[in-house]
């Protein structure tokens, strides 16, 4: 005979089987307990601190009291080029803003007074460049006239000059004349 031999299987429960079997019957526990268990917390709180009284209808104010400081967390300052008083706000506090937008509108009365004051003066500057340029051009109209009357004269009195000269060669005015 040879070394091959048929070996038998052993029938019946073996101890394998127990081991299975107990594993089944584990997790069938623990998917029932998952799914039918119950669920709830459980708050224990001692006989004393309990207060029992009876229901009623209205108004539940639920106020926690705290004593602290509330800070943001961060903190942003604007800065104006010129200060005023506060006319309108546009935004209102803790609404979310992107650059650009319009926060509120500055009244500054003393700032509005100061640049009608400038607008004034410049207009009475300008007022006064006016007439400055008006009383040039009429002088310089009138230097024109002067000149030119000036040479009409000087023509006027060559013109009696060479009149004269012509006369006096031909002696028919005096030397005091000429």
């Amino acid at each position: 005979m040879g070394m091959d031999r048929v070996i038998e299987k052993k029938k019946g429960i073996q101890k394998k089987h127990f081991f299975w079997s107990a594993g089944i019957l584990l997790v069938g526990f623990l998917i029932f307990k998952l799914i039918f268990g119950d669920h709830s917390s459980v708050f224990r709180a001692e006989k004393d601190q309990l207060m029992v009284s009876s229901v009623e209808d209205g108004i539940f104010n639920d106020y926690i009291t705290v004593i602290g400081q509330v800070e943001p967390i961060t903190t942003i300052f604007l800065d104006a080029v010129e200060g005023g008083t506060v006319e309108e706000r546009f935004i209102e506090e803790g609404a979310m803003v992107k650059k650009g937008d319009v926060i509120l509108r500055l009244g500054n009365r003393q700032l509005y007074q100061t640049i009608l004051n400038s607008e004034a003066a410049l207009a009475e500057k300008e007022n006064y460049l006016r007439s400055t340029r008006i009383s040039f051009e009429s002088e310089l109209i009138q230097s024109r006239r002067n000149i030119l009357d000036s040479e009409f004269k000087v023509t006027r009195k060559k013109r009696t000059f060479h009149q004269y000269e012509t006369l006096f060669k031909e002696e028919l005015i005096s030397k005091e004349d000429f």
